[in-house]
């Protein structure tokens, strides 16, 4: 397996994390108004960061998959 299907594969897992932050019961544990990250509530801060980290995420990957494969 090259580095650019490692690279895949971890990128994604890490896709399917930010996902499951958002998308489930653990964003329950978030649900606080302290303390305040960058003047804004936890709870605000947790619904923004995903989202982005997210779309950070998706660019890296498709960074990866449009990369040329390595050759052997």
């Amino acid at each position: 397996m090259g580095n650019s299907e490692k690279g895949k594969k971890i990128v994604l897992l890490l896709i399917i994390f930010s996902l499951l932050m958002t998308a489930t019961p653990i964003v329950i544990l978030a649900n606080k108004i302290q303390p305040f990250v960058l003047g804004i509530p936890f709870f605000a801060f947790w619904n923004i960061f995903w989202p982005f980290m997210l779309f950070v995420l998706v660019v890296v990957y498709s960074k990866i998959v449009d990369s040329k494969p390595d050759e052997q």
